[in-house]
């Protein structure tokens, strides 16, 4: 993206989920921002976030550690770390527990050390449509059939 993303380790992002990194100012609805100077600034998504479905990020913004987003939301401004955000604009609605998150985290550090990536899972119509495009951005769509390996499954 134009303006910057980071996203952070184990973190699931629902589908539909928007993120923004260019913008442009508004100055009334007569007028058109042709030529107008753009706003571009990044994205940070810290470890351990949720965004539900079709939730929008926009420019600027950072994703606190732990936090949850929740579906539909449009967040415009920074979530702190822990935050369960809901709501156009995005409102806190309340907190993750600390302990419980520590514990959820170590295991979820675990997981992810035992993980070792494979090959990419993309249903086949999805590979039908896409076969040439994801063969050139480096995916073994032919041999595509699961993301993750877990060794050491609970």
């Amino acid at each position: 993206s134009l303006g910057g993303f980071q996203l952070g380790n184990c973190c699931a992002l629902a589908s539909n989920t928007t993120i923004i990194t260019l913008d442009h100012h508004f100055r009334g609805a007569e007028s058109i921002p042709w030529g107008e100077a753009r706003i571009i600034k990044p994205v940070v998504i810290e470890d351990y976030v949720w965004v539900g479905m079709n939730a929008s990020i926009l420019p600027g913004v950072t994703i606190g550690e732990g936090a949850i987003i929740g579906m539909g939301t449009v967040v415009p401004k920074d979530v702190p770390p822990l935050a369960i955000v809901v709501g156009n604009p995005a409102r806190i609605v309340g907190h993750r527990d600390e302990k419980e998150y520590s514990v959820l985290k170590k295991r979820g550090v675990a997981r992810a050390v035992s993980a070792r990536c494979t090959r990419l899972w993309i249903p086949a119509e999805m590979r039908e449509k896409y076969h040439d495009l994801l063969r050139e951005v480096g995916y073994d769509i032919d041999n595509g059939r699961e993301y993750f390996e877990f060794t050491g499954r609970d």
